[in-house]
């Protein structure tokens, strides 16, 4: 089911910052909602919360309704996270930083680490911004150290741009742990 620490809220606005992803999927596959856009896709009926995973590869139509523009950072999920105007349980907070449980998990440990100033992704970083990078970096194995990660490993990765699965116009560190992770990923 839903993950009760992030609410219906989260749920929505993550749908409303997808929604031409949703409503091709929720077209094919005639569900109400739907989160993912990799091949594997997590389906929520709105009437009885249950949640159903199947995994089909995606039709040349359902492909050609994604879109390349993820939007803008000011108006993604992440900047209501750092607004606070959206609550969402932090495991890490600091003036440059925070990090939370990711609401989409791909392992048992997934954690995403964001700056708190907004940039839209890695490759729109630029030269001033190089310690909030590294800052990053730091909360990861923070966060990784607190959370008692060390000892099995983990594995720190940045999605950039459409092919790259970037789904938040706003950089973020996924830190997962907690199985052992394939090589090479994607």
């Amino acid at each position: 089911g839903i993950n009760a620490e992030y609410g219906e809220n989260y749920w929505c606005n993550m749908l409303l910052q997808r929604k031409k992803i949703v409503s091709a999927i929720a077209r094919v596959a005639s569900v109400s909602r739907v989160a993912s856009v990799s091949n594997t896709f997590k389906v929520y009926s709105f009437s009885n919360f249950h949640q159903q995973t199947f995994k089909r590869k995606m039709s040349n139509d359902l492909k050609n309704n994604l879109t390349k523009d993820i939007g803008e950072p000011q108006d993604s999920i992440f900047a209501k996270f750092v607004s606070g105007q959206i609550s969402v349980p932090k495991l890490y907070d600091d003036t440059k930083a925070m990090a939370f449980r990711d609401i989409n998990p791909v392992s048992p440990h997934h954690i995403l680490v964001i700056p708190k100033e907004p940039i839209k992704g890695i490759a729109s970083a630029n030269e001033d911004q190089i310690e909030i990078l590294g800052h990053l970096l730091w909360v990861a194995a923070e966060v990784a150290r607190q959370q008692g990660l060390e000892p099995d490993g983990y594995r720190l990765v940045i999605n950039q741009g459409f092919n790259g699965q970037q789904s938040v116009p706003w950089l973020h560190v996924h830190l997962i742990a907690g199985r052992k992770l394939n090589w090479p990923p994607g």
